[in-house]
């Protein structure tokens, strides 16, 4: 049995070295990691205002098509996922000011669809 100790100095197994809730930062999902549905992923749209309108219009009707509580939840994570992407594109540096006039529309546009979603 190996003799680790932990921050107040008591003494602890191999396998308990450390608590099972504990991640390590780089295995938790990020908003930019590979989507998890494909239909979402081809529904948001972030290069045209107009395009992310239509696609706020339609997850706007999937949320409120949709029968159960966890599609809700799912469209509204993806919904808000949408305007915190817009929202890091606006943090850029190398940004066009048509680029920044069209990102803070994007984001506007998302939000205004998440606050929409009721609940």
């Amino acid at each position: 049995m190996s003799s680790k100790k932990d921050k107040w100095g008591r003494r602890k197994s191999d396998n308990q070295a450390y608590p099972k809730n504990t991640r390590d930062k780089s295995d938790l999902p990020t908003m930019f990691d590979k989507p998890k549905s494909k239909k979402y992923a081809d529904i948001v749209k972030m290069d045209t205002p107009e395009n992310a309108r239509k696609a706020a219009n339609k997850l706007h009707d999937e949320f409120f098509g949709a029968k159960t509580r966890k599609k809700r939840e799912y469209v509204k994570r993806v919904t808000n996922l949408a305007a915190q992407r817009a929202g890091a594109q606006l943090k850029r540096e190398n940004l066009s000011a048509k680029e920044v006039r069209e990102f803070r529309l994007i984001k506007a546009l998302y939000t205004k669809a998440y606050k929409n979603m009721a609940g």
